[in-house]
């Protein structure tokens, strides 16, 4: 990698993974190492690419594996930054992902120059973890146990119901 911060991308969706990358590949300091849509995939890609960080989503296919993918990743590598970039901005979500060990958390409202120095501040060893408003815009949250391994977004009224 040359002295340059080796990065690898995980979401579900190409363009995001499209649009991640090449925001990466702007910097003379970063690099892409790859990208995938699962998680378990891109703990190993980072791992064999020694690169440092892992910039993920956590609706992706294999979302149930996500938490403990990033386990993992931090006892295989331990010198190795998670940065959640997501649109659920579900404060419930936010704590467990910090409980597990990230180092970054952004919602998908940011800009991509957001990312880039959320991925350089990680890769430094510090957290930038950027707390979801209870009322953002995207009004997402988290249901991870989903029967079909669908998410499910809830809006605010659903969920006051619910309760």
């Amino acid at each position: 990698m040359g002295g340059k911060t080796g990065v690898v991308c995980v979401d579900r969706f190409p363009a995001c993974r499209q649009g991640i990358r090449t925001a990466i590949e702007r910097h003379d300091d970063l690099t892409c190492c790859g990208d995938s849509d699962r998680a378990t995939e891109g703990v190993d890609m980072l791992v064999r690419t020694q690169a440092t960080v892992l910039v993920t989503e956590i609706d992706v296919p294999d979302h149930s594996a996500c938490f403990a993918a990033i386990r993992e990743l931090k006892e295989k590598a331990r010198r190795s930054a998670v940065v959640v970039f997501t649109r659920f901005a579900d404060p419930e979500l936010f704590d467990r992902l910090v409980a597990v060990g990230i180092s970054g958390f952004l919602t998908k409202l940011c800009s991509l120059e957001d990312l880039v120095a959320v991925i350089r501040q990680a890769a430094r060893g510090e957290k930038a973890l950027h707390s979801p408003p209870p009322d953002s815009h995207t009004d997402g949250r988290w249901n991870g146990t989903s029967p079909t391994g669908a998410v499910k977004l809830l809006s605010t009224r659903e969920i006051e119901v619910a309760r």
